[in-house]
């Protein structure tokens, strides 16, 4: 069982992705049950405070050498708990966004499934979240706080968000693709080769 020390465990990259843990179920609830501009204030700043969260841990662990094995492990699960859960909750009033969650759960199989396959045949993965990846990221965060923040249900300009959304995912899942077949028939290749 692997350890990690205090120092790990209490990084300021991985203290920020527990705090986004916490604050999923605090979003749900207070966005389930908006009643004033307040409450819709409130959820909307729980939104944001979680996206920036999400860039500065990254940002930090990278600037200050605070990159932990335990925060190559937490900080993806943080994200995409975050990101499957926003798009759930935002169902609820945008039953389009169920496409975006399909998209998600298909390049989440893929890069676990496929991903997994060829690292332990081959020793070959995707290092990094690509440009695309970022992109789709960036917009998908932006986009959802601007659907929470504001009734948009039923509007042309939430269907062009959430399409948006789904265009910018969907290329984000074929580029990964791609890139994970490449690897693979690369490290076939080798292998073929050394054989």
């Amino acid at each position: 069982m692997m350890r990690y020390s205090k120092k790990e465990i209490f990084s300021i990259p991985n203290i920020l992705s527990y705090i986004r843990l916490a604050l999923i179920p605090i979003f749900v609830h207070v966005y389930l049950n908006v009643e004033s501009a307040l409450f819709h204030l409130v959820s909307t700043c729980i939104l944001a405070f979680a996206s920036i969260s999400d860039f500065l841990d990254g940002k930090i662990a990278r600037t200050f050498n605070m990159v932990t094995d335990l925060g190559k492990i937490l900080d993806p699960i943080a994200d995409k708990i975050y990101q499957f859960t926003l798009a759930a909750v935002l169902m609820y009033h945008y039953p389009l966004m169920g496409i975006v969650i399909a998209i998600m759960a298909i390049e989440d199989a893929m890069l676990l499934f496929f991903g997994y396959y060829v690292y332990a045949r081959y020793q070959r993965h995707i290092p990094q979240a690509k440009m695309p990846g970022k992109i789709a990221s960036a917009v998908y965060f932006v986009f959802t706080i601007f659907l929470a923040a504001f009734d948009l249900s039923h509007s042309l300009i939430s269907t062009m968000m959430i399409a948006v959304m789904t265009l910018l995912m969907a290329y984000a899942c074929m580029s990964y693709s791609l890139e994970l077949f490449h690897y693979y028939r690369e490290g076939r290749a080798l292998r073929n080769g050394e054989s």
